[in-house]
This record gives C-alpha cells, sequence and structure tokens, in this order.
C-alpha cells in the first residue's frame, strides 16, 4: 500500500517572516507620523484657543463699553507666571493692567497642554483693549511650540497687532522655544 502523501498548501517560515518585517517596517514609519501629526495638532489647539480668547475680549471690550484685559495666570486667579500655564480675562476698571481682587472675571483657561510652551516677545506680560476694541501696546509675538521641542514644524506664531487684530505668519519658525 503505498501511502498518498497529501500537499498542504500554506506558508514558509521565511515567507513569514519576511510579511511580518515589511508589517513592522510601515507601523514604524506610520508611528512616527502619527506623533508628529498629534504634536502639531496640539501646538494648533492651544493657537486656536489663544486666538478665540483675544477675540473674545476684543469683543466684549466693544460691548461692554469697558477695558478688557488678558494677562497670564498659573493659578486661574491673579495674573504673573507666563503664559504656558494659561490666561485669564477680565474687566479692568481702571485700566491698569492689573486684577485686583474685585474686578470681574470674565473667562479662565488653562492652556490644557502640559507638553507645549508659550512665550511672548515683550515686556508687557498683559493684553488690555480699550472700549472701542484697539489694542493698548505695541505689536507682540507670541510663540507655541512643544516644550520637548523635537519637531521644528510644530511651532507656531501668533501676532497680535497694535490695532487688536491677529496676524498668522507663514513664516511661523521660532527661536523662542528653546525650552
Amino acid at each position: 500500500m503505498l501511502m498518498m502523501l497529501k500537499f498542504h498548501r500554506g506558508f514558509t517560515l521565511f515567507e513569514l517572516m519576511g510579511v511580518l518585517s515589511i508589517i513592522g517596517l510601515l507601523v514604524m514609519i506610520g508611528s512616527v507620523n502619527l506623533i508628529q501629526v498629534m504634536n502639531d495638532q496640539a501646538v494648533r489647539t492651544v493657537r486656536d484657543r489663544f486666538s478665540h480668547a483675544v477675540h473674545f475680549a476684543r469683543a466684549e471690550a466693544i460691548y461692554s463699553q469697558q477695558f478688557i484685559t488678558i494677562c497670564p495666570s498659573s493659578d486661574q486667579s491673579i495674573c504673573g507666571d507666563d503664559w504656558s500655564n494659561g490666561w485669564i480675562i477680565f474687566v479692568d476698571d481702571n485700566g491698569s493692567g492689573l486684577r485686583e481682587s474685585e474686578q470681574e472675571r470674565l473667562i479662565n483657561v488653562a492652556s490644557g497642554e502640559s507638553a507645549v510652551v508659550m512665550n511672548g516677545n515683550s515686556e508687557q506680560q498683559h493684553i488690555m483693549f480699550n472700549p472701542s476694541g484697539r489694542h493698548l501696546g505695541e505689536s507682540q509675538f507670541f510663540d507655541i511650540c512643544l516644550s520637548h521641542y523635537e519637531y521644528q514644524q510644530t511651532s507656531r506664531r501668533i501676532k497680535l497687532t497694535s490695532s487688536g487684530s491677529l496676524y498668522y505668519p507663514v513664516d511661523s519658525m521660532s527661536e523662542n522655544c528653546n525650552a
């Protein structure tokens, strides 16, 4: 009796190892791109939150016919620290740019991203709008980037003009993002 050998179709060990190697390489390349996209989105999120706060403060100054100030705040109650920890928007009765405890606070905003650094280029630590919506002060740049700053393309720059409008320069690469 002859034994019939059955041929089983399948993959050899070398074929299986080759396919797994290719899949591993594609996953590795994809994960690096995914990390870059996630970092870029974190920076854009902080930039958008800040620009919304500036637009809100300007509109509120015009609507309420009062001085409105935005200042950096780490504890969401008094001005100080740097912009990375968040900011507060408040009605500035006397136009001093400093928040006295009795002044009404309109919005508290924490940046929400501990990995993002936000620097201003000016000695002025606040942004103030007069009742006509004009920014009181010179033009300011705000640089927003990752605190570990591995990927150069993730930095963003916002320019607040002296008229109070925001401008996003195309060449947003920043030297101020060395955390």
